[in-house]
């Protein structure tokens, strides 16, 4: 037997934590991995937006055995949302695609909520080709997000926009909306610029 293989033996026979069952495992793992917002900065890195005291960044817990950090390792990834942040198009999407393409395809697959900031839609209408555009400019399309269930699309709108019926007209996506698949749309909001 290995030396690693040693570890592994003890830690399985006097952890309380790892005999513990594996439901209550994963419900600790979701309560300290889960329910960050992760905002992608300008050099591509992922910053939690969380204040300090009501902040689940618990990634430490990975670190602790090798069999924790097989159970949980995308979980930060599935019980987050990543916000991407620009102030125009193209600089959000470049950031985007630097930031995704430092991890493995593993993690890119567990994310389930991205949240879209800045995606100014012009004259045009904010609908289901528009977003594939975005992503596939980027070289990422929704099909290389599998787990993704939400999408937030907060849109700044020129001046020119004013009453609801125009907003109707522009947004043709709406809260609520399945798009690519099982892609929810939950929220879109409007600033005027």
């Amino acid at each position: 037997m290995t030396e690693l293989q040693k570890i592994t033996e003890h830690n399985l026979a006097t952890s309380p934590f790892l005999n513990l069952p594996g439901e209550v495992r994963n419900r600790i793992y979701e309560l300290t991995l889960g329910g960050n917002i992760w905002k992608i900065d300008t050099e591509a890195r992922a910053i939690n937006l969380i204040p300090k005291a009501d902040r689940n960044d618990h990634r430490d817990l990975l670190l602790v055995c090798r069999q924790i950090y097989g159970e949980s390792r995308v979980l930060p990834w599935s019980l987050g949302s990543f916000k991407c942040v620009a102030d125009d198009y193209f600089d959000c999407r470049a950031k985007f695609r630097r930031w995704v393409a430092k991890f493995p395809p593993e993690f890119r697959r567990a994310i389930t909520s991205i949240i879209l900031v800045n995606h100014d839609v012009g004259d045009a209408p904010l609908e289901d080709e528009h977003l594939k555009v975005w992503t596939t400019r980027s070289n990422l399309s929704l099909q290389d997000f599998p787990g993704l269930k939400r999408l937030q699309v907060n849109a700044w709108l020129p001046v020119s926009y004013r009453s609801a019926e125009d907003l109707r007209k522009v947004v043709m996506m709406k809260p609520g909306e399945r798009i690519a698949g099982n892609v929810c749309v939950t929220c879109v909001q409007f600033k005027y610029t």
